[in-house]
């Protein structure tokens, strides 16, 4: 059984009507989500050489973590680590060095509620 809350009162009104339409008068709770992939790098004189794999992990709200891996043929070329934990940024792009400055703080913020309207708990958890 999925558990679900109620919608909140005060969404905008076009978030509203589309929640009612899509969830109904509850949405499903949800405090994690996992997202994975394959995509291709920008082609290089119309050729296609890189592709990448992703996995973005999400506590909703809260942190996240962005593992990133471009790739030659299948095998691993660079790798990069993004994450935002408990209000603190850090980007590690492997050889390249890391960096945790205040910037990335805010960046990593502004990153969890940008990267989270696909998960529409969110709204509810703010209440």
């Amino acid at each position: 059984m999925i558990e679900t809350v109620p919608l909140s009162a005060g969404l905008p009104t076009p978030v509203e009507r589309l929640y009612h339409q899509v969830y109904g008068d509850c949405l499903p709770l949800l405090t994690l989500a996992v997202l994975s992939g394959r995509g291709t790098l920008r082609p290089v004189m119309g050729l296609t050489v890189f592709s990448s794999r992703f996995r973005f992990t999400h506590s909703a709200g809260w942190d996240y973590r962005h593992d990133l891996e471009a790739t030659l043929f299948g095998r691993p070329l660079a790798k990069g680590d993004e994450h935002f934990w408990g209000g603190k940024g850090h980007l590690d792009l492997g050889p390249r060095g890391g960096s945790e400055e205040p910037h990335e703080d805010q960046a990593g913020n502004l990153g969890v509620w940008a990267e989270s309207v696909r998960l529409p708990t969110i709204f509810c958890r703010m209440c």
